[in-house]
């Protein structure tokens, strides 16, 4: 068995659609880079 590493967790849902930043806040509700809306996740 290998260790692969990285994250185990998705971000995609912090990721904005507008500018490609990196919300810091779960769940993101505006982008800190752009101030764009976030879309709201669907669960």
């Amino acid at each position: 068995m290998t260790d692969e590493g990285g994250e185990s967790v998705c971000w995609l849902a912090r990721v904005c659609p507008e500018c490609g930043a990196l919300a810091d806040e779960d769940p993101p509700t505006t982008c800190p880079r752009c101030g764009e809306p976030m879309p709201v996740p669907e669960d």
